[in-house]
């Protein structure tokens, strides 16, 4: 006998916009403001021009965008001779945070223009890495269960999700608030990471094989698989709990997905209403579209994703119908 897997009818829909052709994107804020990498280059591509900015600061000789805000201020992780620095870019001034000895990377900014990533000492290995939240005076390490830890994303409170070491050694996801790190792992569910975080507690990130989301009470739980998946992973998340990320499947070797195994593929994937769904299907794409993943969601819904639709590669906006 022959079992099937059928996802059910989808009770909402998301209109295609193209940003920017052969724009990987990083990060969005609520205005849809993005950045990323643009032919290799970093780039800011602001919503109501479409004009790309460049993020390459002065002196430095190779730049990842990593996070913008609803004011406008982007994070740029730069290297330098003497290093890895954190830059942040507004309103056309590129401001360098010196941290003399050390290896800067940050990972996002809040809203409240607070910023988290990682730091070591130069040249030291990464086990060395540890998590920090700069709050525009000084550099605060946010601490590890162990030995090492790593911020990726934080919210207006100032609360941050990463990851870090536990006492057996294992990876496991955490929770930096209120001067403690907090272990997201339970006993029914194993976090991997914290991936993001919104201002009113939703947690989101990756698990053992599936994605992960926390609520704001605390529940952790999974978020499954698409029909004929093998693996999913949750990279963003808004207020409401729309969350985004990519999730892999067994299908058709793909150009985009030189990288996967075998037959497996990327999809980008948005989990709303208690279900993991293919973003290309919510937005009727045909079947020759390929998303590889969905990299942000703002206030308003929109979905953020990277890939090709009728032969054009870049970034794509989805707004909620």
């Amino acid at each position: 006998m022959i079992s099937a897997t059928f996802e059910p009818p989808a009770p909402f829909e998301y209109v295609p916009q193209l940003l920017a052709q052969s724009l990987s994107p990083r990060a969005m804020n609520d205005r849809a403001d993005v950045v990323g990498l643009l032919n290799g280059g970093p780039v800011l591509v602001p919503r109501g021009t479409g004009a790309p900015i460049s993020l390459l600061p002065p002196r430095a000789s190779g730049a990842l965008p990593t996070g913008i805000n609803s004011a406008g201020l982007v994070t740029v992780s730069a290297r330098f001779g003497d290093g890895a620095h954190l830059v942040v870019y507004g309103s056309g001034v590129f401001m360098e945070i010196a941290a003399p000895g050390l290896d800067v990377f940050p990972h996002a900014i809040s809203n409240a223009n607070e910023i988290v990533g990682v730091y070591r000492p130069v040249n030291a290995p990464v086990t060395a890495e540890r998590a920090f939240l700069y709050d525009g005076a000084k550099l605060k390490d946010l601490g590890t269960i162990h030995r090492w830890s790593a911020a990726y994303a934080v919210n207006g409170s100032g609360a941050a999700v990463g990851t870090t070491d536990g006492l057996d050694g294992l990876e496991t996801g955490a929770y930096f608030h209120d001067g403690i790190v907090e272990d997201l792992s339970t006993s029914e569910v194993h976090v991997v990471d914290g991936q993001a975080i919104s201002d009113s507690g939703w947690i989101v990130g990756t698990g053992s094989v599936e994605g992960i989301i926390r609520l704001p009470a605390g529940t952790v739980k999974t978020v499954g698989l698409l029909p004929g998946g093998k693996a999913s992973a949750l990279s963003t998340v808004n207020n409401d709990g729309i969350a985004a990320g990519t999730a892999v499947v067994f299908g058709h070797r793909s150009p985009l997905a030189r990288s996967s195994p075998g037959n497996e593929v990327p999809r980008a994937v948005v989990y709303r209403g208690d279900h993991l769904w293919d973003l290309a299907r919510l937005a009727r794409l045909p079947s020759s579209a390929l998303l590889v993943s969905a990299v942000a969601v703002n206030r308003g819904g929109q979905v953020l994703a990277y890939g090709t639709i009728d032969g054009v590669q870049g970034a794509w906006l989805f707004t909620p119908r």
